[in-house]
């Protein structure tokens, strides 16, 4: 959930994609798997009474459990899942910007792969990536992958924005 300065609330929230499909894309098919499932982003005006859909964030299928974090110098970080439909799999970020009513995020210009571990052809071994910022603007992202040998992986990575970014 984030608070908008407008004080609106906005949720992202993980849904299927058989019932949320993505505006002028494809909609997987074959088996169904939650592993294609996509990020959407509701708004309530009312303290969260009611909620409404919003217009389409930028995000594709597979990608989800996002993270948002307000970093020092007042930029946005969202840091999400990639599970399937476009490798690499793992951790990824994208820079974005606060404004009067909610975030801005350019998914495709202004993102980051944090973790790309997950062997190619195998399936996802988890993601996540909370991210937190230290004191020494290091940034600090805890996550999973699946290795080669197909056991599920724990890391945390301390990392610094590359400079284009900053």
């Amino acid at each position: 959930f984030w608070q908008a300065r407008s004080e609106d609330l906005l949720g992202i929230f993980r849904v299927d994609p058989r019932i949320f499909p993505r505006l002028c894309t494809e909609i997987p098919t074959g088996p169904y798997s939650d592993n294609v499932e996509r990020m959407v982003v509701y708004r309530s005006r009312d303290g969260g009474r009611n909620w409404f859909l919003e217009k389409e964030m930028g995000s594709y299928y597979g990608e989800h459990y996002p993270s948002i974090l307000r970093l020092k110098d007042g930029k946005l970080l969202l840091t999400f899942t990639v599970r399937t439909m476009r490798p690499p799999l793992g951790v990824h970020a994208v820079l974005g910007e606060e404004r009067p009513d909610g975030f801005a995020f350019n998914f495709e210009n202004d993102r980051l792969v944090l973790d790309a571990k997950t062997p190619q052809g195998m399936s996802s071994g988890g993601g996540f990536g909370p991210t937190v910022q230290l004191n020494d603007d290091t940034l600090v992202t805890a996550y999973s992958y699946r290795s080669a040998d197909n056991k599920v992986q724990l890391e945390v990575m301390r990392w610094h924005l590359p400079a284009s970014f900053r």
